[in-house]
């Protein structure tokens, strides 16, 4: 931060804060990021250790050829930036190729093809992650996996998306665990490694993946590095963002646009109409529904089939409606299975938010609240309230869940998200609930069961495997 009328700090380009502050004027500067802890110990964070200002998003939409629409293939770049650790930081726009159905977001194939003009060996998936613009890493429908059959100096990516922003980071260091449950696994910090230390691992050579200090540790190979950084660097201008030109440079190797991909030096290596020699070809491909996280629901048959009549399947209208598109073949009764096979046998029952409903002789109340653009049930059963998939709980629900004793509900991250509630929200809405006992659920590998209950407020706690809660 510097004073209106001053000029820009450029020589923080080159230099950190504490060194250049006082001899350009400024008023305040971040350097060091450190771990949201509950402390004020100089620990360093463990995904960003550094301040760093990222360059405007690539349009993913403006920048893909296939498939159109939604791609328009009208930006001839991409930015992207390091850190202080030599990552590569590439913030990307979405929103171009998003697609939803009545109730939800429907995620969108991606595949890219890259021959970057510094060589960079990625030797597993867990390298290529992708975060919120705010450093926290996303769930892992959202990674990137690498292609092994790509040629010699290529990259191939799969994945999926279905979220406006996102930063794809690649890892400039290589590590392995050493101790932790994890030991001898491929590690970027320590927190990969469940209680382990993640040292440095050497990169190609006869001891690939194998614990070094030092290049002559790796017999041919280099240790910890997957790509030379400084090479990156060199490619910005005036300490600016790195910029990939799409079409390929003179004297430099590049991919055909088209598949397959074929490598090439200028564009009459490549045959076909407006097929472009070019450092990188990227692809929106089709939707995919979220089918493969409830896949044929096979696990309700073994309950089915061991009852006398169907199984009740209680959900909003909304719900039950795309469970019945998605699994046709079982709420179908023209759908028969053959001779000696059965398939999952369920009888919808649609509930209402506000209106209780009994199983049994139990008496269940569904509460709406917000998930990201749509709405969801919450349930209070008595004295426990069970808020699953929620971003906001409005103050109609607030009231409806008020008194309880226990609450269960998500908390995804220490900071915001835009479908799910944080740490901090989902603790303040225990709060104003008044309950005794809170569990969180939904917590991602980020959190540590032991570092999170350290930081907790009295009466919350993380919910593990095998909980029971007793409710008198």
């Amino acid at each position: 931060m510097s004073h209106v009328a001053d000029d820009l700090p450029c020589g923080l380009i080159n230099d950190t804060c504490q060194a250049t502050a006082a001899g350009l004027g400024l008023v305040a500067c971040v350097d060091q990021l450190f771990a949201r802890d509950g402390t004020c110990d100089p620990t360093p964070d463990q995904t960003f250790t550094h301040f760093t200002a990222l360059p405007p998003p690539t349009d993913y939409q403006a920048t893909c050829y296939n498939e159109k629409p939604p791609c328009t293939a009208t930006t001839d770049a991409t930015r992207f930036t390091l850190d202080a650790e030599g990552n590569l930081l590439i913030p990307v726009h979405w929103q171009g190729i998003l697609v939803s159905d009545a109730t939800s977001a429907v995620p969108r194939l991606l595949r890219a093809t890259l021959r970057p003009p510094v060589p960079v060996t990625l030797p597993d998936g867990l390298f290529v992650t992708s975060l919120t613009p705010q450093g926290q890493r996303l769930p892992p429908i959202f990674e990137p996996q690498i292609d092994p059959t790509a040629p010699t100096g290529v990259l191939t990516f799969f994945g999926s998306v279905d979220v406006a922003d996102t930063v794809l980071r690649i890892a400039h260091r290589r590590g392995v665990c050493s101790g932790g449950t994890a030991a001898g696994a491929a590690c970027g910090v320590d927190l990969d490694c469940q209680g382990g230390l993640c040292v440095d691992a050497c990169v190609g050579g006869s001891r690939d993946g194998l614990a070094c200090v030092e290049d002559n540790d790796c017999r041919r190979g280099r240790c910890r590095v997957l790509y030379d950084a400084p090479a990156f660097a060199a490619l910005a201008t005036n300490g600016g963002p790195i910029v990939l030109p799409k079409p390929v440079p003179p004297q430099t190797g590049g991919v055909c646009e088209i598949e397959p991909h074929n490598t090439c030096t200028s564009n009459g290596n490549c045959p076909g109409a407006d097929n472009l020699c070019a450092l990188y070809a990227l692809q929106a491909q089709n939707p995919v529904s979220l089918d493969s996280l409830t896949t044929r629901t096979d696990d309700l048959r073994a309950f089915t089939v061991r009852r006398a009549g169907p199984l009740p399947l209680y959900g909003s209208s909304e719900t039950l409606a795309s469970l019945s598109q998605k699994f046709n073949y079982i709420f179908d009764e023209r759908v028969r299975p053959p001779p000696g096979t059965s398939k999952p046998q369920l009888r919808p029952v649609v509930v209402e938010p506000g209106t209780a409903f009994t199983v049994g002789d139990v008496e269940i109340l569904p509460v709406e609240v917000s998930h990201g653009t749509i709405g969801v049930l919450a349930y209070r059963i008595g004295k426990l309230a069970y808020v699953t998939d929620a971003k906001a709980v409005p103050a109609a629900a607030i009231d409806q869940l008020r008194g309880v004793r226990v609450l269960v509900i998500n908390a995804l991250f220490r900071t915001e998200h835009p479908s799910h509630l944080s740490i901090p929200e989902a603790i303040a809405v225990a709060r104003e609930l008044g309950a005794e006992r809170t569990y969180l659920t939904h917590l991602t590998h980020d959190n540590f069961h032991a570092d999170l209950e350290a930081e907790l407020p009295p009466g919350v706690t993380p919910a593990f495997d095998g909980l029971t809660v007793r409710i008198d």
